[in-house]
């Protein structure tokens, strides 16, 4: 929605009561390429990649310091970014 958003349909978007969902990537044991998939597994962890990927499809990244790069206006509408992230007591 954020792409339609930029293309100016009159939107805004929340994260109001949404929830933060971890997910995993994982190489299987016995995998044939074990040592290239560990290295694209480090490579999707650092944080150029990660605000490629965030700015792509609008889902946030799991790397703090990739907000970094990314323009404040997708900020506000990334799922977890520090600006929308309230901790809950």
């Amino acid at each position: 929605m954020f792409k339609t958003k930029q293309e100016g349909a009159p939107l805004e978007l929340s994260c109001d009561q949404s929830l933060l969902q971890p997910d995993y990537w994982l190489a299987m044991k016995g995998s044939p390429n074990k040592e290239n998939a560990a290295k694209f597994l480090a490579y999707m962890s650092h944080a150029k990649p990660q605000a490629g990927f965030a700015q792509t499809i609008s889902f946030g990244p799991m790397n703090n310091d990739a907000y970094n790069p990314v323009s404040k206006e997708m900020i506000g509408i990334l799922p977890g970014s520090p600006e929308l992230v309230r901790m809950v007591e």
